[in-house]
């Protein structure tokens, strides 16, 4: 697991450079990297929110811009740690799945409908109903499931 951690660390490392905030970044990104690495039976389906990432950074609370920056470098396309995604929770009290293409789209055009009545409503309204998530990407499951094989 060594292996993947230093994988990964590489690529936070390069996508860091340069930055006034690298050290922290990198820091809360290294803390986060090795409390999901070291997660008992991670899978594809493992859901993580701000609230438990921000715990696994072992930041301060007035590290908020740190912590923020720190899951977005996780999430990015070249290092590929973390996946966002958006879900709400239905009239029945399930989790549906929001198509990242319809969120997109919200935020360009401000434009925002409520998922489960379709009414117009302001963005605030929006960011309390649909609410993101994170989950491991398939390169990462992929990786460790080959270390525990």
């Amino acid at each position: 697991m060594n292996n993947i951690f230093q994988f990964y660390i590489v690529k936070i490392h390069k996508h860091t450079f340069g930055r006034d905030d690298a050290t922290e970044v990198s820091y809360s990104c290294k803390n986060i990297l090795n409390e999901i690495i070291e997660q008992n039976n991670l899978s594809k389906d493992s859901i993580f929110n701000y609230s438990s990432l921000f715990k696994k950074s072992k930041l301060k609370e007035e590290d908020k811009n740190v912590f923020i920056q720190s899951v977005y470098v996780l999430a990015h396309i070249n290092v590929k740690v973390l996946e966002q995604r958006f879900h709400y929770l239905d009239n029945t009290g399930c989790w549906e799945e929001m198509d990242l293409e319809n969120i997109f789209q919200s935020y360009k055009e401000n434009e925002f409908y409520n998922p489960i009545t379709h009414e117009k409503i302001n963005e605030k309204k929006f960011n309390d109903i649909v609410l993101p998530y994170f989950c491991p990407t398939d390169e990462l499951v992929s990786l460790l499931k080959g270390v525990k094989q």
